[in-house]
């Protein structure tokens, strides 16, 4: 069995270690270094805040550890994934806890339960490999010889995830009509999930705590981030008091929040929901004005 398996495992380790930013919308962000400047949330975050248009007042550069509303939801998971990215010794760091609706629900039949202890966060044994054999063994399902020929040195895939975390697409529509069906097809997902889900307050508490987590190493901010005007009516109706329970927590544990859901029509989207490149380009330098002003000393 040896004389085979051997090469085998040679062969996997000599593709794996091709992986990068067109392996898949995740891999790259578990083979940088720990890190002191964060950006948290979902896929609105992972594609709307670009660490390159942001400043930190400790000198590092911003790190994206943003996932998608089914992966990184706050909870015990993704607040497990955090400790383990951040540099243990951090005393002056920011961090950007990006919030909306999503971030904070569950399915209806089970509101305290944490289905992305499953996933590929609750998977995961290491953070910060390169390579990340643990990531591919255990949540990369395509072939390895996928990963050779989708490697970084021969091309950037429409999908691409930079070495800060920023997930870029590249995606254009042949048509008006295109867009349009794409941006439906968007919306039509969240009202499915309007009715499907609702805010937990488990997930509210896990929030507190991943707040409390990261004030022990620095300043925090929550932001809710621009989404066009039909997905923001979406979400109004989903969770009308959402804004008001922002508040409330950042009130309650001395940090700030930052609403811009309701600049929506000031910016392009891919589907309603997500920034567009150029307007996340513009986005995050607005962001930066305003952290510059709060995370002054």
């Amino acid at each position: 069995m040896l004389v085979w398996l051997v090469p085998v495992i040679a062969l996997h380790l000599f593709l794996g270690s091709f992986a990068g930013g067109n392996t898949d919308t995740f891999y790259r962000r578990f083979t940088s270094p720990k890190q002191s400047n964060l950006i948290l949330g979902n896929s609105r975050a992972a594609q709307g805040v670009q660490p390159t248009y942001l400043k930190s007042l400790n000198g590092e550069n911003f790190y994206n550890f943003s996932f998608t509303i089914f992966d990184s939801p706050y909870g015990e998971t993704y607040l497990k994934a955090v400790q383990e990215k951040i540099k243990p010794d951090t005393k002056a760091g920011n961090f950007i806890i990006t919030v909306d609706p999503w971030s904070v629900s569950n399915h209806k039949n089970d509101l305290h339960s944490e289905p992305e202890k499953k996933g590929m966060l609750g998977k995961l044994h290491f953070f910060n490999l390169n390579p990340n054999y643990d990531y591919l063994l255990t949540n990369y399902h395509k072939s390895w010889f996928n990963i050779y020929s989708t490697r970084d040195s021969k091309y950037k895939g429409k999908m691409y995830l930079n070495n800060d975390g920023w997930l870029e697409l590249n995606i254009t529509f042949n048509s008006e009509k295109e867009y349009q069906k794409n941006v439906e097809e968007k919306l039509s997902s969240y009202r499915s999930y309007a009715k499907e889900y609702g805010v937990s307050q488990n997930r509210i508490s896990r929030l507190n705590e991943m707040i409390a987590f990261l004030k022990d190493h620095g300043k925090v901010i929550l932001v809710r981030l621009p989404q066009s005007t039909a997905m923001h009516q979406i979400e109004e109706r989903y969770s009308p008091e959402f804004n008001g329970l922002m508040k409330q927590i950042a009130t309650l544990n001395g940090v700030k929040f930052i609403d811009f859901s309701d600049s929506g029509d000031a910016f392009n989207y891919l589907d309603g929901n997500h920034l567009q490149k150029d307007s996340g380009r513009e986005f995050t330098k607005m962001l930066n004005d305003s952290l510059q002003t709060y995370f002054k000393p």
